[in-house]
């Protein structure tokens, strides 16, 4: 263990005590994830932590202090500060034109369809009609994905589209499939990054 924090005449910040064994934790988590935000990285410890206010919210500024206290200290090192961009608002699902328009059913086997291939949306007017997609033919619609996200195209051997898929940033705290993939906690912190949620997907 990390000798400042053996050296700590307290442990307790914002109303809550901690282990040094937490603080030991806190300090490895965010040495793991060096490109997460502050923000991110106080949603983290909460998550974590099970740090919440009494409504169940996560107590994210309390967490945010905490950081910055034991980055004075020396205990670890916080990533420089975001300016966050103003939006206007929230995004408004995209308008319905002919491009996303039903096409005629494929009445064939997939091997006449092989091989698929994926492509990734990239370029402004198809990642456009990606959420067009999403928003007309999935049964939630179209909602603006959260953190790192990729989203692909399935294509078949005469490159029609016959899917969308859309992978993101996976819940860094989820009991149920934390217990199942049944990783070691340090092995968790380690792979975290591999796994991905796949929030939509149109076929």
């Amino acid at each position: 263990m990390d000798p400042l924090i053996k050296k700590l005449k307290c442990t307790t910040f914002f109303g809550r005590r901690f282990t040094r064994k937490q603080i030991a934790d806190i300090q490895q988590t965010v040495a793991t994830f060096p490109a997460l935000s502050r923000k991110e990285l106080a949603q983290t410890i909460c998550e974590h932590l099970h740090w919440r206010t009494p409504s169940g919210s996560n107590r994210v500024a309390a967490a945010l202090g905490l950081l910055e206290e034991l980055a004075q200290a020396g205990i670890l090192q916080l990533p420089p500060k975001r300016v966050e961009s103003m939006r206007p608002g929230p995004r408004q699902p995209p308008p319905p034109t002919r491009r996303s328009d039903p096409q005629p059913l494929i009445a064939t086997g997939l091997r006449e369809l092989e091989p698929l291939r994926l492509l990734c949306v990239e370029q402004g007017e198809d990642v456009q009609l990606f959420n067009e997609y999403i928003e007309r033919h999935h049964y939630l619609g179209y909602r603006q994905p959260r953190g790192p996200h990729l989203r692909y195209f399935l294509l078949d051997r005469q490159g029609r589209r016959l899917g969308c898929l859309l992978f993101s940033q996976a819940t860094r705290s989820l009991t149920c499939h934390d217990e199942w993939i049944g990783w070691p906690r340090d092995q968790y912190r380690k792979h975290l990054d591999l796994v991905v949620s796949q929030p939509r997907n149109a076929l």
